[in-house]
């Protein structure tokens, strides 16, 4: 077990070099996943190491792939990654797959995919957070591992105005944070913002004394300096039906059924409530996307595959259905949206 290990290890380590991740971007998923040393990043890291190990056996880890999965841009890298990870999924329970099936001179959807007795086309859709908001990600990172190595019990209310695209100055930021907290703590008036050339914006807003006996160094609150224009359900569900229209172009005529399946790291939308409301505000109706026989949310969760799911929605207008007897598998689970007459 302990020489898969290393073996499953090195996979990752051959797409990634030490020498080389510099280059990449700092709060990226590819950043948090090889970098970050907390527990969940590391369960992470093994699942990443198992996925591309199962590829490997199987015949997936061809030269396309490897670029893809080496390129550092979390778009390309985790779209070639859950395309891995779903072959494995549905490898494990007991279905045969073909990569990039060819079709009408162009590639038609990243799997055909057979189960029993049972084909269908199979595209998996990554959906990433934008850019800005792993940007914010990151900065509220560096700003909390500056505030850790300030000793003095308090909380600090922070507005952070503008995000960096780059590193941040954890020296720097600490001498504010601290000069700052002491000036509030005093007494004094609110200290200027800070703003720093790397594009950083913030500002103080005050700070809360703490006994000793529940923290002995600086904690940091984060608040919105000014409130979203669009809720966060209806920009993942505007995402989410962007994804399928790109994912339905590439579907074939109704020879096979169709399945789009979505992984999501925008937003924390992981159940199937949203995904189901979203088709349901339009996308899936009569005499549209027809060739889509079902729309699946994937979630490839950190620990081995027992811990994957994937729930499949059946779309009842379709000109080829999934048959649902096809993927009575574990972890599998299967709804349909109900046409208004019923």
């Amino acid at each position: 077990m302990l020489e898969n290990l290393v073996e499953m290890k090195t996979l990752l380590e051959t797409l990634y070099p030490s020498g080389s991740r510099h280059r990449l971007r700092p709060g990226s998923e590819i950043e948090r996943l090889l970098e970050q040393p907390d527990d969940s990043s590391v369960q992470r890291r093994r699942h990443v190491e198992a996925i591309l190990a199962h590829a490997q056996a199987s015949g997936w880890l061809d030269h396309p792939t490897r670029q893809r999965l080496a390129s550092g841009d979390d778009v390309v890298m985790l779209a070639a990654l859950n395309e891995l990870a779903m072959a494995r999924f549905l490898e494990l329970r007991g279905a045969r797959l073909q990569a990039n099936p060819p079709g009408r001179g162009r590639r038609i959807g990243e799997f055909l995919v057979t189960l029993d007795k049972t084909s269908f086309f199979l595209e998996v859709k990554t959906l990433v957070a934008p850019l800005q908001d792993s940007y914010r990600s990151a900065t509220q990172r560096a700003i909390s591992e500056a505030a850790a190595g300030i000793r003095l019990p308090a909380i600090l209310e922070i507005e952070l105005q503008a995000c960096p695209s780059s590193g941040v100055s954890i020296r720097d930021l600490r001498y504010y944070l601290e000069q700052a907290a002491q000036q509030l703590l005093s007494g004094a008036h609110e200290p200027p913002a800070y703003i720093h050339r790397s594009g950083m914006a913030l500002r103080v807003l005050r700070a809360l004394p703490l006994p000793s006996a529940t923290t002995e160094t600086l904690e940091v609150r984060f608040v919105d300096w000014q409130p979203p224009q669009v809720r966060t359900e209806d920009r993942w569900r505007e995402r989410l039906l962007r994804a399928l229209r790109g994912a339905y172009e590439q579907l074939p005529y109704p020879a096979e059924p169709s399945l789009v399946a979505v992984v999501n790291y925008s937003e924390a939308c992981g159940s199937i409530q949203p995904l189901l409301a979203a088709l349901s505000s339009g996308f899936l109706r009569p005499n549209q996307h027809r060739r889509l026989s079902a729309v699946g949310a994937f979630e490839p969760l950190p620990g081995d595959a027992k811990n994957e799911s994937l729930a499949i929605i059946h779309n009842p207008w379709a000109a080829r259905a999934l048959p649902c007897e096809a993927l009575a598998l574990p972890d599998v689970l299967q709804l349909c949206l109900l046409p208004a007459s019923c």
